[in-house]
C-alpha cells in the first residue's frame, strides 16, 4: 500500500484513498482487497487515468490476486483510510 500512497503523491491526481475487504458470497468469488480512490475535484483526468496508471504498482504487490478497485464519490463505511492528501 505505501507504494501507491507514494504514487498518489506524487501523481496529484487522487485525494484520498482507502482499503477494506469486500466478500458476496452469491459472487462465487473469495474475499479479497478493495481499494477505493476520491479523485481531486476539476481534475483534468479521470478514474479511467488513474486505474490505467496504479495497475501496474497493484501487480507488483498482489500479482494474480483478485482486488477490486473503485472510485469513491461518497464516504462509504468500513473503509481504512491509507492516503489523504
Amino acid at each position: 500500500m505505501k507504494k501507491l500512497a507514494d504514487h498518489f503523491r506524487l501523481s496529484g491526481l487522487v485525494d484520498k484513498a482507502f482499503f477494506g475487504q469486500i466478500y458476496i458470497p452469491s459472487s462465487r468469488q473469495p474475499p479479497h482487497l478493495l481499494i477505493g480512490m476520491r479523485l481531486i475535484e476539476n481534475s483534468q483526468r479521470n478514474f479511467d487515468d488513474a486505474l490505467h496508471e496504479i495497475t501496474a504498482i497493484i501487480d507488483t504487490f498482489a500479482k494474480n490476486q483478485l482486488i477490486d478497485v473503485i472510485e469513491i464519490k461518497e464516504p462509504i463505511a468500513n473503509l481504512k483510510l491509507f492516503f489523504s492528501k
